[in-house]
């Protein structure tokens, strides 16, 4: 290969990364991961049913962030024994707002007192636990 020949591959590898760059949000390789992860106690859902309890999980997406981020989520009830909660996941309710929810409901259902849960994202969120499903339910119906 010919020096004029390396420029010439030098310049397309130049124009092809900035076109790369500036058809990307975040620049290839800039991606960070943050991680959040607390104990909280359980709230009842109903007076009526002693077992029952619930995790609900509000997050939106920090000011200036970018939207729609990848988020994973765990819920780890402390009556559910080493298996994670079934049937909590995520749920998107807007560009900004998602929310990760468990609950059990029934005279057997375990007695759960406190769960542990983790979110990992591609953005910074802010994250707050419901203290009843009056307030869960409100904010999912503004998201």
């Amino acid at each position: 290969m010919n020096e004029k020949s390396l420029e010439k591959n030098l310049a397309n590898l130049e124009r092809e990364l900035v076109a790369l760059q500036t058809a990307h949000e975040v620049g290839l390789g800039a991606v960070e991961f943050y991680s959040y992860e607390a104990t909280t106690p359980a709230r009842r859902w109903s007076e009526d049913w002693p077992n029952s309890h619930f995790l609900a999980i509000m997050i939106t997406v920090h000011d200036g962030e970018p939207l729609n981020p990848v988020i994973q989520g765990y819920i780890q009830a402390d009556g559910m024994g080493n298996i994670p909660s079934i049937g909590n996941y995520m749920m998107q309710h807007s560009d900004s707002k998602y929310s990760f929810f468990d609950a059990g409901l029934g005279i057997d259902a375990p007695i759960v007192t406190q769960y542990f849960y983790k979110v990992v994202s591609t953005s910074i969120l802010d994250i707050e636990v419901a203290e009843s499903i009056a307030q869960y339910e409100e904010w999912v119906e503004n998201a």
